[in-house]
């Protein structure tokens, strides 16, 4: 088996759920005092977090649907550079996760997604995503990676059960910011989130965070 560079903390989770690493463990946060690791098993995700010294772990269920759209829920959500950009974030994340990616350099496709969006007309530095609702997301998908993207304000039940087997992004009004859906399982939703720790919010929603954050505009893809 490949030997992978993975520090104590994470060694430690994975050995508690007997999972085995499957990459090394990169820092997707740098910030002195607050680094974020990500390090992919063969069962789940885990992201140290120095603030706290402890790894969270992230698995998946029902992540490639027999009868809808397959998606990558472990592909990596680097964090974001600007802090309007969100949306144009979580628009690319989707479309790597379904094998639509723009190129491999995922800063510059989010540069190109913000232009496929609108800019400055439909997202800019002023006001991040001017609707709200997402419909110039949904746009961007179908001409990018051919999905129609349905839309709806959600109740966590109703995400939790359209999560669990198919992709999608969403944002909270008292969030205002937008994420991607990796998966459901646990009776959490885990999120692809470009800005962790954003009003206390890294890698997973709960319950109380949906309601605290909604009420939430979502997309997903038809199953």
């Amino acid at each position: 088996m490949t030997d992978f560079s993975v520090g104590p903390g994470v060694q430690q989770a994975m050995a508690d759920a007997g999972d085995e690493p499957r990459s090394d463990e990169q820092f997707i946060v740098l910030r002195e005092g607050n680094k974020i690791s990500q390090t992919f098993g063969r069962d789940a995700t885990y992201f140290w977090i120095e603030a706290d010294n402890r790894t969270n772990r992230v698995p998946f269920e029902g992540e490639v649907p027999a009868d809808g759209v397959a998606w990558d829920p472990w592909e990596e959500q680097p964090g974001q550079l600007y802090d309007w950009t969100c949306s144009a974030c979580a628009t690319e994340w989707t479309e790597r996760s379904v094998g639509a990616g723009r190129g491999s350099d995922v800063y510059s496709n989010r540069e190109q997604v913000v232009h496929a969006i609108g800019y400055p007309s439909n997202i800019s530095p002023a006001l991040g995503l001017h609707d709200g609702s997402g419909a110039q997301l949904q746009r961007v998908l179908a001409e990018q990676a051919g999905l129609e993207m349905q839309q709806g304000w959600l109740s966590f039940d109703q995400a939790y059960g359209i999560y669990s087997h198919v992709v999608g992004l969403g944002s909270g009004q008292n969030y205002y910011h937008w994420v991607a859906f990796r998966g459901a399982a646990n009776g959490r939703l885990y999120i692809a989130n470009s800005a962790p720790g954003y009003r206390g919010i890294w890698n997973e929603l709960t319950r109380a965070d949906w309601d605290a954050l909604g009420s939430w505009s979502c997309l997903w893809s038809p199953s």
